[in-house]
This record gives structure tokens, sequence and C-alpha cells, in this order.
């Protein structure tokens, strides 16, 4: 390391020395040292890190050399050459995945040299010593094979953008040689052979995924030229699908010589002509020539090969010949499973194609595909193809056109084969997970998917078996949980494409996801299954409040297992977390519709341990704390957000409730969040909730959509309107006023709605927790000391302008009427201002202020405009005969402060606000 360190300092002074007397340059002797050292330590080492370093230098000392007028140093490079070929054959037994450094030594030496012979010669040499074949040494521990340095530098000098166009010439040798170390019988030449040709693949075709399910067939001018460019490029191709060289003609489309001799080191030279296939197109002149070597592959042993096969067979399928493809592919006889399921997936990958492209399915492919359910599906006996069956039937089901376009017949054929399928489920359960399961869920997704054609054609869900699927999904968590996700994901289809409200539906619907939720171990289901549910009950709960009341006590057994949001953030994953927090919010909401009743009777008749709307009102408020991460708060805005329809009936009805409060408060905080995401959320809830919407207005369509400013203002006029006798409002105001807010008021707040409760059914207000404010003595103090840290820690919300709060809190206070004031709280504030007056004219009369003073540290600022505020509140209940609150006291604290602040330059805005004060009170 400590060279290579070395090296690093002398590829700056090699790039930077350039004096311009030639005499005090870097002469020969000193490049030849230079360049030699980098040589020899990119021909040593195997550190990442320093291989940079090194291979920059190198490059830099070639490119010095040819620039150069001396003789001599400008056959450095071809010297440096002949090392570098002695050391692919010295180090022909040291073998790494990319060679270390021995590319970087080629490239850097071409890329220097602008000779075009020199370029041929290279490439010459190391195609010769690629295509050197393997001399085999019987029990020899150590292979000598120069040939994985070779195609390595091959590899590095087609992929190098300086070199470009040099190199196009030489692309269809080393296409071949790459293709012919695909056969090899030694892994290591396979492997470099394999990651040559998909570098002269990328090198042709540019980098994209070679999993693209589209193909430029609407330019085949493009493809044309490609395969005149390269005329032997066919032939590869046709050379890499050929299964066996001893194979003859007659031999290939039957399997009956296939065997099960086909292993995966000869199966992985497939996969490169497909992808050339499918990015490329098919070769105009060899269609007839390689459509049997696919339909060959089709039959492959290796699933994935039959896979990529059908996929690459659909791409290159023309539009005009899909459905005669199709029946070509569902002519029987299959004389293997592995043939019969490598057709099925391709039927499926070109009846998915077709679907772009016409409008209805032909009937006579449904009726083939019918014809074959009794053979494929019952007399059957491989679950595999069974499944592939069972997945072109879903996708039929899952074409929208299906509907309206089919025959009736065909039509009700269809959608009986679900039900004659179910026992088959039960057949195969006692298979392995991977392959009874497998066949469920395919059966499954059958049943859902006829389940929503039942309901889009007749309304009704009868004869379908969804009453069944709960327990499947039971069954599938404890055998396959990626099964049991992906049939969660076609759940979907149900839950957003239903034409007409069906509460039958709306029920089982519910209770499957329910089950997923509460019984499901595997998180990453159970998040998907959140978010479903979360979106059924937003859809369609206020449609079906009869529907949702008959399944309150398994949305009460869900809000218990979720009461307790910090346990579970800390025991479930971030995505089970956050989807708690979200489908918490619709299912609240859909409780509330479904009792619109006072919610101490519903939660009491049902013997709920906790309030629910509490635990979630306190459970949202604590994810939307600023200190979590920003995927919680947005996850608690979600929450908010499903629960709007319930906030907007409530305000509908003019009967505002007091349980509400809470809720409006944590929308309050969305508006004041530090991501502008969360605070646009929450203005769109205040905007929808509380303007006139438009008629037809939906869940977040407001006539006007306010800005998370004009939101804010608009909430709290809102509170204030209808909760101006709340003492709970007045607590949590003067808690935000006074900055305490985050250590008291959710508890403050908590206790503010039981006795906001109890005040409406006519009980006391007696026993309200008190304020505790803190000592402003050791605030100031503390306020006051200067930060000695290293690094200073940034504030966790940099939006909220807390002066601003403080003040709009006050003027919140007082626009309260007197019943919500009670006089220990008023008594504790008048305790708390005065202390604060006192501190600040002590520390005014000490201090001069001035531009640069005590007051222009921000959290004193801030403190000192909170007492202000504070006092002015205090005047204000003095005006209005708030007992105990003493307005001579108050007016001497202020006018001590104003006077000690005159002689010494204080603050210019406190002195504003006290001089305001003092003169009208507030």
């Amino acid at each position: 390391m400590a060279c290579s360190e070395g090296i690093k300092h002398a590829i700056i002074i090699n790039e930077t020395y350039g004096p311009s007397d030639p005499a005090l340059g870097l002469h020969y002797h000193d490049l030849r040292v230079i360049g030699g050292l980098a040589f020899t330590q990119l021909a040593e080492l195997r550190h990442r890190g320093a291989f940079s370093s090194v291979s920059q230098t190198f490059a830099a000392c070639c490119t010095r050399c040819i620039k150069s007028n001396d003789s001599k140093v400008t056959g450095l490079p071809e010297e440096w050459y002949q090392d570098t070929l002695s050391c692919i054959h010295e180090k022909a037994s040291a073998l790494t995945r990319r060679s270390a450094g021995i590319p970087a030594m080629i490239t850097s030496i071409l890329v220097a040299h602008p000779s075009s012979c020199f370029l041929e010669n290279v490439i010459l040499d190391m195609q010769a010593i690629s295509d050197t074949p393997v001399k085999a040494i019987p029990h020899a521990e150590v292979i000598q094979l120069p040939q994985v340095h070779a195609m390595n530098c091959l590899k590095d000098i087609f992929t190098n953008t300086q070199l470009g166009p040099r190199t196009e010439p030489y692309i269809a040798d080393t296409l071949h040689i790459a293709a012919g170390c695909l056969e090899s019988d030694v892994w290591a030449i396979q492997n470099c052979g394999l990651m040559l040709l998909k570098a002269l693949i990328n090198r042709l075709l540019g980098k994209n995924e070679a999993s693209s399910s589209t193909v430029s067939t609407s330019i085949p001018d493009a493809n044309n030229l490609l395969y005149d460019k390269f005329p032997n490029l066919p032939g590869l191709i046709v050379k890499l699908l050929q299964p066996y060289t001893q194979f003859t003609k007659s031999a290939i489309g039957t399997t009956a010589a296939r065997g099960s001799t086909m292993d995966i080191p000869q199966a992985q030279k497939v996969f490169p002509a497909l992808e050339i296939i499918q990015r490329a197109g098919m070769p105009p002149k060899y269609r007839l020539t390689l459509k049997p070597l696919l339909l060959w592959h089709l039959g492959s042993t290796i699933w994935y090969i039959r896979k990529k096969t059908a996929k690459t067979f659909s791409i290159v399928t023309d539009a005009s010949r899909l459905y005669d493809e199709v029946t070509e592919l569902l002519q029987e006889p299959w004389s293997t499973q592995n043939s019969l399921h490598g057709r099925l997936l391709c039927v499926r990958d070109l009846l998915f194609k077709a679907s772009d492209t016409v409008d209805v399915i032909p009937r006579s492919i449904i009726q083939s595909l019918l014809r074959l359910f009794k053979p494929l599906a019952i007399q059957n006996r491989c679950p595999f193809t069974i499944t592939a069956y069972m997945d072109v039937v879903a996708d039929l089901l899952r074409s929208q056109r299906l509907s309206t376009k089919v025959d009736p017949d065909d039509k009700r054929r269809l959608l009986d084969i679900e039900s004659e399928l179910w026992y088959k489920s039960a057949t195969y359960g006692q298979l392995d997970a991977g392959r009874g399961n497998l066949l469920s869920r395919s059966i499954s997704r059958c049943d859902i998917l006829a389940a929503q054609h039942r309901l889009d054609t007749i309304g009704s869900v009868d004869g379908i078996n969804l009453a069944a699927i709960p327990n499947l999904f039971r069954q599938l968590a404890k055998g396959d949980p990626d099964i049991l996700y992906r049939l969660v994901i076609d759940f979907e289809d149900v839950i957003y494409q239903w034409r007409g409200p069906d509460i039958e539906a709306f029920q089982i619907s519910t209770s499957i996801l329910l089950a997923v939720v509460s019984e499901v171990p595997m998180e990453d289901v159970k998040a998907v299954a959140m978010s479903k549910l979360c979106s059924l009950l937003s859809l369609h709960s206020s449609r079906h409040v009869s529907a949702a009341y008959t399944s309150v006590p398994q949305f009460f057994a869900m809000l218990e297992s979720f009461s307790d949001w910090n346990r579970a953030s800390i025991h479930s994953s971030p995505q089970v977390a956050d989807g708690a927090i979200r489908l918490q919010g619709a299912v609240i909401s859909t409780l509330t519709q479904a009792k619109v009743n006072s919610f101490t009777d519903m939660y009491g008749g049902l013997r709920c341990a906790v309030n629910p709307l509490e635990a979630w009102t306190r459970t949202v408020g604590l994810a939307g704390d600023e200190c979590n991460e920003p995927h919680i708060r947005i996850a608690a805005a979600a929450s908010l957000e499903g629960f709007q329809t319930a906030l907007r009936q409530s305000v509908d009805r003019a009967d505002t409730r007091p349980e509400f409060l809470g809720i409006y408060l944590v929308l309050y905080d969305t508006l004041n969040d530090d991501d502008t995401e969360i605070r646009e959320k929450g203005a769109s809830i205040v905007s929808w909730t509380l303007l006139q919407p438009e008629p037809s207005g939906t869940a977040g369509s407001a006539t006007s959509s306010l800005s998370p400013l004009a939101a804010k203002s608009r909430l709290l006029d809102f509170l204030i309107a209808h909760y101006n006798n709340s003492t709970a409002l007045c607590h949590e105001a003067v808690g935000r006023l006074a900055g305490v807010r985050v250590e008291l008021g959710r508890s403050v707040l908590s206790h503010g709605m039981a006795n906001t409760t109890n005040a409406e059914a006519g009980h006391s207000n007696v026993g309200m927790r008190p304020m505790l404010l803190p000592s402003l003595a050791v605030s100031l103090g503390e306020a006051r000391k200067e930060d000695t840290a290293l690094f200073s820690e940034e504030k966790q919300n940099l939006y909220i302008d807390e002066v601003q709060e403080a003040c709009g809190w006050a003027i919140v206070i007082t626009k309260l009427s007197s019943p919500s004031i009670e006089r220990d709280l008023a008594h504790e504030l008048e305790v708390w201002v005065m202390q604060g007056l006192a501190v600040l004219a002590e520390m005014a009369q000490a201090e001069v202020d001035g531009p640069l003073g005590w007051t222009t540290k921000p959290e004193v600022f801030t403190m000192g405009a909170r007492i202000i505020c504070a006092a002015g509140v205090l005047l204000h209940w003095a005006s209005i005969g708030v007992a105990g609150v003493l307005e001579k006291d108050i007016r001497e604290a202020l006018q001590a402060l104003h006077s000690a602040g005159g002689k010494n330059s204080l603050h210019g805005s406190w002195m504003q606000r006290i001089e305001e004060l003092l003169q009208r009170g507030l």
C-alpha cells in the first residue's frame, strides 16, 4: 500500500509537471522507471483502490511516451506490450475473475498508441491466445490458462470508449471465439467467454436490459442493417442455439434425442443467443432455421431456458401470426411434460402480446383451451403444467374485453373451470410446498378473477369459492410465502375493478384481508395486505357501512394488536409498522361511519379495553413527531388522510365531536412538518375537510386547495369556532405557547379529551393535570451557554418559525371563552411569566444588547418572545375578569423590562411588542 500511495502522488506530478524547457522535463530514464514501477504494480497488486491509481499512472506514462520527440521514449509502450505478453503466459496459473491489472496494461498502451496497425496486431495476438485449445494435463493440480487473461483483455478493449470505431472490424471474429469458449470443459474459460460475449452484445446493441418485452419490429430496416453489417452474426446465433453437434437436423424438434443429458454448462450458451434475438429481432433469412431451434428449447429440461425461450418467441412473432402460432403450439401430442410446460408459457406470452393489438381473443383460441381442460387439468398429474395451463386461463379471465365480447357459452364454460379445479388443490395439498402451493396459487387466482367477472356480469358471487380463500391463505402461510405474496397482489383485481356495490363481496374481501393481516406471520405479505385493505376501506366503506359494522369485532382485534406503535416499530419491519399506521386511519374512519353515535357508547358496548380513537390519535401523533424518519411521518399523514371522510361527515353534520380535537391538533402539526410532501398532504386534508367540495367531489377533490400556510390559518379559525369552550384546547394552546408541547402536550391532550367529554355530559373539569411549565431561570441560562461542540447538532425541523407559532397560539388563547380557562392554569402561567420577565429584566440591566448582543442567539430570542406573548395573554385574561390574574403586577414587570432595555439597547422587536402591550393591554 505504501508503494501504491507513492504512485498515486507520481500520477499527480506526471500530469501537472510540464516545464517550458524540454531539458528540465521527464526523460527516458525517468519515464522508464515510473512506467516500469506502475507496470510491476499492475501485474502484482490485487487491491482495487490501489489499482485505480496505478492504472491511471501507467496510462499517463504511455501517453507521455507517445507524445515525446525522443524515439527511445516513444518505443517504451511497445516494450511494455511485449512484457505484457510475457506476463500473460507467466501468470497463466494465477487466475482472477478479471485478470487483475493485465487488461489495464493493454488498454492503456492502445489508447495512447495512434497506430491502427499496432491495434490490429494486439487484437490478433489476443484472439490467437484466446482461441488456443486447452492442453489437458491428467491429474495436474495447476492448469496454465493464458486464454483467461487474453479474453479479459479483449473484453476491456471492446468496451473502452476511447478506442471506439477502431475496434469495430474485429467484433465478428471475436464473437465466434467467445461463442466457442462456451463449449469448453474448463469452467474458467466458459465464464470468461460468457463475459466477453455479453460485452460484445452490449457493444452491438447497447446496454438495455435483455428482459425487455418489446423489440423494434416497427423499424425492420434497422435490424436488417445490423445483420448486414455483421453477416456472420446469424450463423453465430444458430451455433449457440444448436443443442449438440452430434444431433442431426431431423433430430431437432423432437424430444426423444434430448433425454436428460443437457446440463447447465451446455445450457448457458443459449442465453446470449436468445438475448441477441430479443434485442435485435430475428434475422430475416434465418427464420425457418431458427424457429425449430426455439421450439426445441421450449422443451428444455431447465425451467429458465423454457421461460426465456417463450419470451423470445413471443417477441419476434409478427402480430399477424400471433393466433396462428398459438394454435400450432396447442396442437397435440406433447412427448414430455417439459415440452408441454414450455409451450404453455409461450402461449401465455403470445396472448399477452395480442391483448395490446386486438379487441377480442378469437373464439377458436378459447375453444382450443377449453377443449384441453380435461387432458391438461383433470387427467394430468403434473402440478407444474396444470399451473401453467391455469395461468393462461387466469389471463383470459383478467382481460376486460372478456366480459362483453366473448361468446356467452364460452364465457360460462371458462368461468366454471375454477369450480371444477378446487379438488385439485386438495389433491396436491400433500405435495411439497414448491409444487402444491404453486398450483394452489394459480387455482386461487382463477377463483378471484372469476369472482370479479361474476360481479361484473350478474352482480352476485353465487357459486364462487371466495369463502374458502381465507383458509387457503392460512395454508399457504405455512408453506411458500412467495406464492401467498403474489396471490395477495392479484387480489387487487377484485378490489379496484368492481362496477357496482356488492355488500357480500365487500364482506368476503374484508374478512380475507383481515385474516392475512392478523394471522399471516410473513411481514412482506402482511404489508401488502394492509395496503390492499386500506384501499378497500377507503374506496367502498362509505357504500357498505352496514357490512363494515358486521366486521367491527375483527377490526377491534386488529387495532388492539397495533395499539402500541413503539413496540410494533421495534419488533416489525418498517413496511409493516408504516402500514399499520396507515391502516388504522382507514379502520377508525370505517368504524366512525358504521356507528355515528357517541364513541363512548360504541366502545363501551363492545367492552374494548382502550378507546380506539384515543389510541389511534396518540399513535399518529407519536409517529408524526419531528424526530422520526420521514417515512414514518409520511405514514402518519397518510393515516390522517384515511380518516378525512369521517372528519368531513362530522363537519357536514355541524356536530363536531370533542374526541376529534386531538386529531385536528395532529393534523395541524403536519402543516408545520419539515417535509414538503407532508405539509402538502396536510393542506389537502384540511382543504377537503373544511372547504365545500364540488358536487361530484370525492376525497381530496375540493373546490380549491389551500397552501399549508393558508390551511394553518383556516384550521385554527375552525378550532376557535367549534372548540371555544374546550379546556383541553386551552391547555394545549398554553403548552404550545410556552414551548413544552413535545414533552407535555399529548398527555395534556389525552386528559383534556376525557374532561371535555365529561363536561358535555354534565360533569365538572375538576382534576385537570397541572401544566408544570419549566423554570425560565434554568432554561434561559442553558440557552445562553455557548456551544463548544466540534459538530453542531442541526435542528430536526428547519421549516417551523417558533416565534410566529407562539404569537399565533397566543391569539388563539385570547379568542377562547372564559369557561375554557381554568384558574390553576391561569395561576401557573402567571407565575411562569412573572419569573421570566424578572430574569429578562435582570439580564437587560446587567448587559448591553445591541445588534450582536445576547438576544441575537435564536434560542434566547425565541424564549423571550414566548414570555412577552404570554404576558399579553395574561393581560387579556385580566381584562375579561379571569380570577387570580393581577394586571398591575404584570404591567409593572413589563415596565421594568422596558426601562432596562431602553438603557442597554434591548432588541427592537421585543421593545416594540412590550410598548404595544403597555399601551393597549394586548
